[in-house]
């Protein structure tokens, strides 16, 4: 079994441990229905076979309820200490919001990234921005040293969607629902830095398109619903 798991793409490795962790679910006493979470056990794989084991004393949760998924950006944006990276265009949540403002205000070390993969889906995420803007000066790509960057990818056709909040540490990245098509509140947590990292990564990969440096600019954005 190992062997077959192994000759898996990265995706299909990640929608089989989705499958398995819902499996669990389904199966699980009557009496731990309320549970919306539960860790997916992975297997251990050999170094250097293009697939990666999650270490002693780190986790990889499946979060299927929007209250968890909220509680668990809230702990990701409060343990960046270095980096904070948010991809997506259709944040709306009020405390996750605040607290990437709280974040922005109050560490002067830290770096922060928002990509927009098309236009704010939100009033509340375009009137973040514009806080952000006026808590911190926006850095362009060309300024390495650039502690906040804002931009937007325009080509929906080939930057695809895609919804995650990464941290040095923590990542999560939200998986379509469980509970129905118009939600966002199923997610892959992950505590532990290698994955976590690369999250970041490719955040800062993403980094470019329209870069979004003065209130002005954001002002103009039209909010899509």
């Amino acid at each position: 079994m190992l062997e077959v798991y192994e000759r898996l793409g990265p995706e299909a490795q990640v929608s089989l441990r989705v499958f398995a962790a819902q499996q669990a679910r389904a199966e699980q006493p009557a009496a731990e229905a309320n549970t919306t979470s539960r860790p997916v056990n992975l297997p251990v794989t050999r170094p250097g076979t293009g697939s990666y084991a999650i270490g002693a004393g780190t986790s990889i949760w499946l979060s299927a309820s929007s209250a968890e998924l909220s509680a668990a950006l809230l702990e990701v944006v409060r343990g960046a200490d270095e980096f904070l990276v948010s991809v997506g265009s259709h944040s709306r949540e009020p405390a996750y919001l605040r607290e990437i403002e709280h974040a922005v205000r109050d560490r002067d070390h830290l770096t922060h990234y928002r990509i927009l993969i098309g236009p704010p889906r939100s009033q509340a995420l375009k009137e973040h921005l514009i806080r952000l803007v006026g808590l911190r000066q926006v850095s362009g790509s060309h300024d390495p040293n650039g502690r906040l960057r804002i931009c937007m990818l325009e080509s929906m056709g080939s930057d695809h969607e895609r919804f995650f909040t990464a941290n040095e540490r923590t990542a999560v990245v939200v998986l379509p629902s469980v509970n129905s098509p118009a939600n966002f509140d199923t997610a892959l947590v992950v505590n532990d830095p290698w994955y976590a990292s690369r999250w970041v990564e490719h955040g800062q990969a993403l980094y470019g398109g329209q870069e979004l440096t003065t209130a002005a600019a954001i002002e103009e954005l039209s909010v899509q619903q």
